[in-house]
């Protein structure tokens, strides 16, 4: 005997949801999402190309985390939880007779939040651990040096617009010329 199969519940229509950029990326409509249901959409993370948040196409290689915190209407707000270097544009630096040195450091913000910094430093040519150890030491007096008493804003914007990555190369070039000196990547903490 055959059983039948129970009544299906209807299916609730989606609804579009436009996500809008944190406010200091000018909070501008990135793209549309599609859900069933807000509560589907609250806490999802979403990856975004830098330069589609600055308009500048200079920033291709950088993605963006967005997190979707909350819902005006049928738009979805974002905050700013972290940023990384695409994998091809460190690659392009990295190869056998150069060192590649890497640079982690927690710092607070003055808003209470922790951000983890993580930065690449390649050199023009191999260089032994010694070397390697007191750039990178270096790299991590200024980061902190640098952000002390800024902002999760104003860090964001001194890591797109380049100026921390000139603070490094400065500074860690004296000890040895860099080839190249990029924040690789970035965590907000909460």
């Amino acid at each position: 005997m055959k059983k039948t199969k129970g009544i299906s519940k209807g299916k609730k229509k989606k609804v579009w949801y436009s996500l809008v950029s944190p406010k200091m990326f000018g909070e501008k409509v990135i793209f549309e999402v599609a859900a069933n249901d807000k509560s589907r959409l609250n806490n999802r993370i979403v990856e975004v190309s830098l330069s589609e948040l600055t308009g500048n196409f200079k920033h291709y290689h950088t993605n963006v985390k967005l997190r979707i915190t909350g819902f005006d209407e049928n738009k979805a707000k974002t905050e700013y939880i972290g940023q990384r270097l695409l994998d091809d544009k460190i690659a392009r630096f990295i190869n056998r007779w150069r060192s590649r040195i890497d640079s982690l450091d927690v710092i607070e913000t003055t808003d209470g939040k922790k951000i983890r910094i993580k930065s690449i430093m390649v050199t023009g040519r191999r260089v032994k651990t010694t070397v390697k150890d007191m750039i990178r030491m270096s790299a991590s007096e200024k980061i902190k040096k640098y952000f002390e008493g800024k902002t999760l804003e104003q860090i964001v914007n001194d890591i797109i617009s380049g100026k921390v990555q000139r603070v490094i190369s400065g500074e860690c070039g004296k000890i040895y010329p860099l080839r190249f000196a990029e924040v690789r990547k970035t965590e907000v903490k909460l």
